[in-house]
């Protein structure tokens, strides 16, 4: 059985609203139109701009791909998978202004 690995540097990143986005960035989520976009959560993540509901809630552990590793992945609240064996994980903080941001690969 392959090892799942998760890197995070547990840094609370803040939720970014549609309305921050540039022009530039908001023609990336050409799926939302003027009013969706203003207060839809976003973050800055690895050089890149995730939309947060992109992401899979993970009620069962057992939803990710790689299933044999359901203890790993305690305490991340979605997963946006990139393979069947790599993904980025979401963490909600506090008052769920802030995230903290993972990713894992087996």
């Amino acid at each position: 059985m392959a090892t799942l690995t998760i890197k995070t540097n547990n840094r609370l990143r803040d939720i970014i609203r549609g309305c921050e986005l540039t022009r530039k960035e908001r023609l990336e989520f050409d799926y939302l139109d003027d009013e969706q976009i203003e207060m839809h959560p976003f973050v800055r993540y690895q050089g890149m701009l995730h939309d947060l509901h992109e992401f899979t809630r993970i009620e069962e552990p057992s939803q990710i791909p790689c299933n044999s590793h359901q203890q790993s992945l305690q305490g991340w609240w979605g997963v946006c998978n990139d393979s069947y064996f790599s993904g980025t994980l979401v963490r909600y903080v506090g008052d769920c202004e802030q995230v903290v941001m993972g990713h894992y690969y087996e």
